[in-house]
């Protein structure tokens, strides 16, 4: 009688280890795709003000096109969720958003900023959704809160870090490198992201 109980109990242990290593690739590639996302976040104004000349007015009204472009993305990001799955739309949206530093860096005139601001405006509400609803699946259940904590720290960690690191490369290898950098660790991150599927874990998880 003991046999079952013991197999029960190492089974179980199994799918908790095999739970918290795929919450611990998920956080770390979190962080990397972080990283990147928060690396040009002071560089943007800069390249507005300083590069492009933007106005108060053109700077508003960029902000406005991205927040509009987030509410009315919102809704398609959900139902892409619903029809092919929250990591699909988290990679999706976080590989694309690569484009929006190297977009930034090259933008010769306001004018050519606007898609830029669209794209980020438009991208971040899925990987927002991709994000959080993610992090749920990969939380070992009945510990949801504490890990949830835990990567919540860990990932924001790497958010407040990247602006610093950013004006620092900005000072010392420049914009061009310092976005194009962005980028590639906005899109190893997606891709570290999509490995990280629950569903490729070696034990099945429930």
């Amino acid at each position: 009688r003991q046999a079952p109980v013991l197999a029960e109990c190492s089974a179980a242990g199994a799918v908790d280890a095999a739970r918290a290593a795929v919450f611990w690739r998920h956080t770390a590639s979190a962080v990397v795709f972080s990283l990147g996302l928060f690396l040009p976040t002071a560089l943007y104004p800069i390249v507005l003000v300083e590069k492009l000349h933007a106005t108060n007015g053109w700077i508003g009204a960029l902000a406005m096109l991205g927040g509009l472009a987030g509410v009315i993305c919102s809704s398609p990001w959900a139902r892409m969720a619903v029809r092919s799955g929250n990591r699909t739309v988290l990679v999706a949206s976080g590989a694309a958003l690569a484009l929006v530093p190297l977009g930034a860096g090259a933008a010769p005139n306001v004018l050519a900023y606007i898609p830029v601001s669209l794209a980020a405006g438009a991208l971040m509400p899925g990987v927002g959704l991709g994000l959080f609803q993610c992090l749920l699946d990969v939380a070992p259940a009945g510990r949801q809160t504490q890990y949830t904590a835990m990567y919540s720290m860990i990932v924001n960690g790497a958010a407040a870090g990247g602006p610093v690191l950013g004006t620092l490369l900005l000072s010392v290898l420049g914009l061009t490198f310092t976005f194009a950098l962005s980028a590639v660790l906005i899109l190893a991150g997606s891709l570290l992201l999509r490995a990280a599927d629950p569903r490729a874990a070696p034990v099945p998880l429930p």
